[in-house]
């Protein structure tokens, strides 16, 4: 999805080394220090089919594992060969070249540094009213996984707190630090200060029907005295007045329609962040919950657990969307929801 132009094949090497040995990929060469690269700091996004550590390179077991992260799934990681032990429990298909070990990466595997961990090391980033919260509460309940019970928008809203704002409502001893926020997909402004955060973040999506998503938004909107608009004189209101108006997260509250365009948000957030660090599920598609929450800790790299799955914030409505309302809401979302669905490959069946 990413158009730029960086290289594909990187070389962290001395600018006087002979790299004669990797002649056959030519390589980009890169002399700074790793830690640069690990940081989006050279290239960005910091993702490479072929990362290539020269044995002259001065740097430690863990700057190797976490350089492990900067390479693409199917790519190929090529180390020095007193580093090939760190991999022994990956499961990675590796061979000996030389006096180098290289390391094909066949899963989404993500290292973490705990001595310097990260803020945090999932978000459930969208969408608004499509079952986060539940998604949340559950995953929770995994003994692996450290969550706040609530958002703290520590991206959008309160970005100059300390990271201390975040950090004491978390346990730093479990495997996963993991946060909600709905609104970051469709902010796509954050999308760089999310990868600032942690460039090997894994996010979650959950997609719902874009016409209903609007309804209840505007229904929570609405609930909670925001507006007096009916949900007909919202949507007039935002095609007339709000369609390409800065977002933020005050502004946001009132874009029913626009968070429905799911397709140029997440072209966006794949800007900053590979494909196989994004995982989007409908919310309409998941009927069996334990199974679904499974496959989300199988992304985030935990075991499967069995689990007591429960739903929350479930809304019941007075009202329905007016019929021929809803027929003209299809036009607006038809264009970006077929794109997203060629990008799915597979159908979402909302409109059908």
């Amino acid at each position: 999805m990413n158009n730029s132009n960086i290289p594909e094949n990187i070389i962290l090497c001395k600018k006087e080394d002979n790299i004669s040995l990797f002649k056959n990929q030519n390589p980009y060469k890169i002399y700074e220090k790793p830690t640069k690269l690990l940081n989006g700091k050279i290239f960005n996004p910091p993702f490479f089919r072929l990362l290539i550590i020269n044995d002259t390179i001065e740097t430690s077991p863990n700057q190797i594992m976490e350089l492990y992260n900067n390479v693409l799934m199917n790519g190929t990681f090529v180390i020095p060969e007193k580093y090939g032990n760190l991999f022994k429990n990956l499961n990675n298909p590796k061979k000996k070249f030389k006096n180098y070990v290289l390391i094909h990466k066949k899963n989404n595997m993500i290292y973490i540094y705990k001595k310097y961990r990260r803020m945090v090391d999932v978000i459930i980033c969208g969408v608004q009213k499509a079952s986060t919260t539940s998604a949340l509460i559950n995953m929770k309940k995994h003994p692996d996984i450290s969550a706040h019970g609530e958002e703290l928008h520590f991206i959008d809203i309160y970005w100059t707190k300390s990271d201390k704002y975040f950090k004491e409502k978390h346990d730093y001893s479990k495997e996963i630090i993991l946060a909600k926020n709905p609104d970051l997909l469709y902010l796509t402004n954050t999308h760089w200060m999310i990868q600032n955060v942690n460039p090997f973040m894994k996010l979650i999506i959950i997609l719902r029907n874009p016409i209903d998503r609007a309804y209840s938004s505007w229904q929570m909107i609405k609930n909670n005295n925001w507006t007096n608009l009916t949900f007909e004189e919202a949507i007039e209101d935002e095609l007339k007045y709000r369609i390409g108006e800065n977002r933020t997260f005050y502004t946001a509250v009132y874009h029913y329609l626009q968070r429905g365009l799911y397709y140029e948000q997440i072209v966006n957030l794949l800007k900053w962040f590979p494909r196989q660090n994004i995982k989007i599920l409908i919310m309409e598609h998941m009927t069996c919950m334990e199974e679904t929450y499974n496959e989300l800790f199988e992304f985030i790299n935990l075991k499967k657990i069995k689990l007591n799955c429960t739903k929350e914030r479930v809304n019941k409505y007075d009202s329905k969307i007016d019929k021929k309302l809803y027929n003209n809401l299809k036009k607006f979302f038809i264009e970006d929801t077929k794109k997203l669905e060629d990008f799915l490959g597979y159908k979402t069946k909302w409109f059908n």
